[in-house]
This record gives C-alpha cells, structure tokens and sequence, in this order.
C-alpha cells in the first residue's frame, strides 16, 4: 500500500459505536488505467456506503459514496474505480 492510502484507511476503518458499522469487503487493486485504489465497502446504521482513495502522484483522491441499495453502490463504485488521469 502507498503511505497516503494506508493512513487514509487506518482512519476511515474507525468507525464510533453508535455507527453501527459492518465491513463487507476490503479491496487493493490496480485498475485497467494502471491506478493503485484502495476500496472499503461497509454499512453504516443500514446504509450502503464506500470509501475509495487512489494516490495520483503526491495527490490522494478519495472518494465517499453512499446509497440506499448494495446494487446502486456497486454502480457508484464501478464508475469511481474506472478514474483515469488526462494527461
């Protein structure tokens, strides 16, 4: 994992108790553009949410997604997953 992306995660996998929080996936992978992402899947209080974070030089790019079925946020997801630079 890049420096950033670790620390990104180690603050985001803490969730407070009143949250209710329940991981359901945890993914490292590089996308079809060459980016390393880094993706947490979870419900929080019955919501559908993601935290994706990819490191583009010195930058990290994170994003929060959250929606009311597992099936909009896989498609919210798919299209965080496919970012790609322009160079």
């Amino acid at each position: 994992l890049f420096p950033y992306t670790t620390l990104f995660r180690s603050r985001v996998e803490k969730f407070n108790p009143e949250q209710h929080a329940v991981i359901e996936s945890r993914k490292h992978f590089t996308n079809a553009e060459g980016l390393t992402i880094d993706q947490l899947v979870y419900t929080a209080n019955g919501e559908h949410t993601s935290a994706i974070a990819a490191q583009i030089g010195n930058f990290l790019i994170v994003f929060r997604c959250n929606a009311k079925s597992a099936a909009d946020l896989a498609e919210m997801d798919k299209s965080v997953v496919a970012l790609r630079p322009i160079k």
